[in-house]
This record gives C-alpha cells, structure tokens and sequence, in this order.
C-alpha cells in the first residue's frame, strides 16, 4: 500500500507541477465552474433532482468538458509567452527611455551657486594637491641629484687617489733589484698557474703575496693579481 501510495502521490505531483495539466485545470474549472458550485454549495433541496443527476442533465455538455478546456488551454500555453516577452520587452524600453530622458536633463540641468562655488573649490582643492606633490618631487629629484653628484666625485676622488698610490707602489717594487730579478720567473709560472721553482726565495715570494701582486691559489701554485698584471704591464713597458 505504501508503494501504490507513492506512485500516486509521484503521479499527482507531475500532473500538477506540469504546466499543460495546470493550465487544462484551470480551464476546465472556468468552462465547468457550476459542476462544483452545485457540488459544494447548492443545496440538494433546492434542485428537482439530486446532484448527480442535475449535473449530467444540466451540465455535462461535451464540448464544454473536453473542447473548450482543450482548445483554451492550447491558447494560453501558446500565446502567454509571447504576451510575457512582450510585456517584458515593453518595460525594458519605458525603463530606458526614463533612464535617458532623465540623463538628458541632468546634462543640461545649471547648477546651482552652491554648488558651483564647492565644485571650484573641489578643482582649488586638487590643484593645490598637485602642485605640492610636484614640488615634492622636484625637491626629491634635486637631493638624488646632489647625492649622484656627491658619490660621483668621491668615486672619482678614490680612483685618482688609488692611481696615485699604484704609481708609489710601483716606483717602491722596481726600486727593490732583489724583488724586481724574480719578476720575469715569478710572472711566467703565475701566468701558466705553475708551481713556482724552489730557486726563488720565500722571503721574495711572501712579498709579492703581501704586496697582492700574486695570489696563492693551492699546491704551491699562484696567479697574477689585477694589480700584478698592471705592475707586469708597466715594467715591460719601461724596458722598452
């Protein structure tokens, strides 16, 4: 019994949800609409015959049980939604148009001296924004420069000092013959990153370390510092 509760309750649920068999209802109750006024409030009484029979005698003409609901029901489904669409569209175009009448006389719409005078003073207000803000960065731009320029002229400050101290450096190395008689020796096992012979003396090879003209670089091997190679360019230079 559950089950067949079930199925009819499913059955009724699609029949009413439908709109086709919503939309016959309700015809077929406005075509019909005496079979359940005489059903529900006329009075037995009051009839020459009972209810049923009345109904059948009075009411059960065919084409207003099947046609009429049929064919009015065919209507609705079929017109309604061309009657809403165009009913929507009509809105659409009266909200649009109010929309841009509307836009319109607000464009030409004057204002007032109130609002005038606190539009002007909004554009002064901006414009004294702006201006500070342009000044602000002038003043910015400014100190950067003198800051470039600043780090500009120490840098340049440094290099001339450090080419004055190579140049001293330089002329204190050539000036030392017991230094200066390894040099070729020292700079071709640098060059070629060989060990250095045993024939020249720690002593000579600590001060070329020292001095940052070569660089230990492992197992008894050294390479030219960027200062040893100018100091080797030099003096090829001057034996010219």
């Amino acid at each position: 019994m559950k089950d067949i509760i079930k199925s009819i309750r499913a059955i009724l649920d699609e029949r009413i949800s439908s709109p086709f068999y919503g939309t016959l209802i309700v015809s077929w109750l406005l075509w019909n609409w005496k079979i359940p006024y005489v059903t529900f409030f006329v009075d037995a009484a009051k009839l020459s015959s009972n209810k049923i029979d009345y109904i059948i005698n009075n009411c059960s003409e065919i084409h207003h049980l099947v046609t009429f609901p049929l064919i009015s029901t065919l209507i609705i489904l079929t017109l309604l939604p061309f009657v809403t669409n165009g009913a929507y569209w009509i809105t659409l175009y009266f909200d649009t148009w109010r929309i841009k009448k509307k836009n319109d006389i607000e464009k030409n719409q004057l204002l007032t001296l109130e609002q005038s005078v606190q539009l002007r003073m909004e554009v002064q207000s901006i414009q004294e924004k702006f201006d500070k803000l342009v000044t602000s960065k002038d003043e910015e731009i400014e100190l950067l420069k003198k800051q470039i320029d600043l780090t500009m002229k120490n840098q340049n400050t440094s290099e001339i000092t450090d080419f004055v101290n190579l140049d001293e450096e330089y002329e204190d190395f050539v000036n030392h013959p017991n230094v200066i008689k390894h040099l070729d020796m020292i700079a071709y096992n640098a060059q070629n990153e060989y060990p250095m012979p045993t024939t020249i003396p720690e002593n000579i090879l600590n001060y070329y370390v020292v001095n940052d003209i070569i660089k230990n670089i492992g197992r008894g091997t050294f390479k030219l510092t960027t200062k040893g190679k100018k100091f080797l360019k030099q003096y090829l230079n001057d034996q010219k």
